[in-house]
């Protein structure tokens, strides 16, 4: 193997060309900025009614009285309320219940067909409906049933209070 040998003599300057480097990370910078898009504000906006304690008293949501701090002015419930139980998080069971009568659901694909029909028989102007979840419910399984009300026509959801609180 032949051996190399480095003659002394004075150390070779190495340069970096520095101008290049910062014009590319300002073309980079400048690419970032422009093509930066913003979170929109409604993304991830849910429009939903929490439920209150208390009885209705109001007969219409028109009639509650919106400058009060109290809970004495309720919106009534929807007619129609979807009871949702789960067990370790899914969805274990689904009942559509009315006013008369309640229908199980055998399955979560199952339900928009299902209110669907319910919604016709009521003659399709309802726009108010109540999910009734269990608390350990997972939060995306409770969303796939409120994308079923929204598919349905349903404008308004509004979560039932517990039965111990009703």
């Amino acid at each position: 193997m032949a051996k190399r040998e480095f003659k002394q003599g004075s150390p070779v300057d190495v340069t970096l060309p520095i101008t290049p480097m910062l014009d590319m990370s300002f073309q980079l910078l400048f690419y970032f900025v422009m093509t930066f898009q913003s979170a929109n504000a409604m993304e991830g906006h849910i429009d939903m009614m929490l439920p209150r304690g208390g009885t209705p008293q109001a007969k219409k949501p028109d009639q509650v009285d919106l400058t009060k701090d109290s809970d004495v002015d309720l919106a009534q419930q929807g007619e129609i309320t979807v009871e949702v139980t789960s067990r370790r998080g899914e969805i274990n069971g689904l009942t559509i219940r009315e006013k008369t009568k309640s229908t199980t659901v055998p399955a979560l694909k199952v339900l928009r067909p299902m209110l669907q029909k319910v919604r016709t028989e009521q003659g399709g102007t309802g726009t108010r409906i109540s999910i009734l979840a269990d608390s350990r419910l997972k939060y995306a399984r409770l969303i796939d049933v409120m994308d079923a009300c929204l598919a349905v026509g349903f404008k308004t959801i509004e979560f039932a209070p517990p039965p111990d609180l009703r």
